[in-house]
């Protein structure tokens, strides 16, 4: 591949001289649509639920601090690859090695790199699993399920819209997957409405909670927003989609700010709808005619959503199997995504439900590395910076700590 061609994925562009390296072909526009569909999955029906463990006034200012620390976050992580830049080793990061591990290279070392690359493997495929589960929970109740040919069809559907040369391929997808799960939303107010009509006494439906439900509903609630807002992974292989890079902070700016309006009109409007809504909103649907059409467009969000995680674990792969070539061929791509797809099916199949194990990955993985890594990395890189911008990246440490350790332990029951 001659310098003067478009990267094919972030590893390319690594290995590429930074003085010819180019980037992808994704507009603003189609970085934003790509921002938004990978926060607005299937994860979305368990917004009412996230809403009603941790009550209306903490989901509502929850959902805007966490909006507001993705930003921050990316914008870290991007200076954090311009330090990075400027520092000289002896010993250059191994080759395919992607440019977040680069970045985790020059700030810790080989043993830095290490972890950062299996907490990215851990949180990519602990993602892909609960997205192919719900396919499984979401069309389990219609008649023409059975689980293996589901499983099969599903993993398969993935991993074929996996195979593009880099995310801005995936901004068509993207743009569709949106306006299907509106369409799902409005599915399952309108259910959410009928119901509520069949009420004799509207008074008698269940207060809506203010505040958390419990100690346990508020770790819910956390794992659940934050991994909504799991943009912070995909840092650096969005921006090397784009045309124009240095606008990846504009464009996750203008993203998160209508994938915020989006999440507490939905939340708030469906809890209100469902005010005894146990998990994934599909649950309190019945078997009727619009909620199996629900199902059905809800699978397909997820299969749109699964690909721009399968892509960038993928390519992590990837780069440890043929660290050597600039570009891989077709048929090795392929045979990547293929078996990672297949590991993904497997382990869903054992996932008794999607809603805990989306609680479980937010809060743990999400968490350390959208909440806590960006400000860490800023921290070891940055010591030139001055003492308000390293205080408020000591400060979004600590907090971004804590929060992950407690809710952590309180998702696996250890509180």
């Amino acid at each position: 591949m001659s310098t003067g061609d478009t990267c094919y994925s972030e590893t390319e562009c690594l290995l590429l001289p930074k003085s010819t390296a180019s980037h992808g072909h994704a507009s603003v526009r189609e970085t934003i649509l790509n921002i938004m569909k990978s926060c607005m999955g299937t994860g979305c029906l368990a917004l009412p639920f996230a809403c009603q463990q941790g009550g209306i006034v903490l989901y509502v200012a929850g959902v805007a601090l966490i909006a507001l620390w993705n930003v921050y976050a990316v914008e870290r992580l991007c200076r954090c690859w311009e330090l990075s830049a400027k520092i000289t080793r002896a010993t250059p990061p191994p080759n395919g090695t992607t440019q977040l591990g680069t970045v985790m290279w020059y700030a810790f070392g080989k043993r830095g790199l290490w972890v950062l690359e299996m907490l990215l493997l851990v949180f990519f495929m602990g993602v892909l699993v609960a997205y192919l589960a719900a396919i499984d929970d979401f069309l389990s109740d219609t008649p023409f399920y059975h689980r293996g040919v589901v499983s099969f069809v599903a993993g398969l559907g993935m991993v074929l819209l996996s195979l593009v040369h880099d995310m801005g391929d995936l901004s068509r997808a993207s743009a569709l997957g949106l306006i299907v799960l509106a369409s799902s939303c409005l599915l399952v107010a309108l259910v959410g409405i009928q119901q509520i009509l069949r009420q004799l006494q509207p008074t008698s439906l269940s207060p809506l909670h203010w505040w958390p439900v419990s100690r346990q509903g508020w770790s819910h609630w956390f794992g659940i927003v934050v991994i909504g807002y799991g943009v912070v992974p995909l840092t650096y292989n969005l921006r090397d989609s784009m045309t124009e890079p240095h606008r990846m902070v504009e464009a996750t700016s203008r993203a998160l700010s209508v994938v915020f309006a989006f999440y507490v009109f939905l939340g708030l409007g469906l809890y209100s709808l469902f005010p005894n809504v146990q998990g994934e909103l599909l649950q309190e649907m019945g078997n009727g005619l619009i909620p199996i059409l629900t199902r059905l467009a809800m699978a397909g969000v997820v299969l749109l959503t699964a690909p721009l995680l399968l892509v960038p674990c993928s390519e992590l792969v990837e780069g440890k199997l043929f660290p050597n070539r600039q570009e891989r061929s077709r048929q090795e791509m392929s045979f990547v995504r293929c078996s990672m797809g297949a590991i993904a099916v497997g382990l869903a199949m054992l996932v008794p439900s999607f809603v805990e194990a989306l609680a479980l990955v937010g809060c743990a993985c999400v968490g350390v590395l959208g909440l806590c890594l960006p400000p860490l990395l800023h921290l070891q890189l940055a010591s030139e910076a001055s003492f308000g911008v390293r205080l408020v990246d000591g400060l979004c440490l600590l907090c971004g700590g804590i929060a992950t350790i407690v809710s952590t332990l309180y998702a696996v029951g250890l509180l």
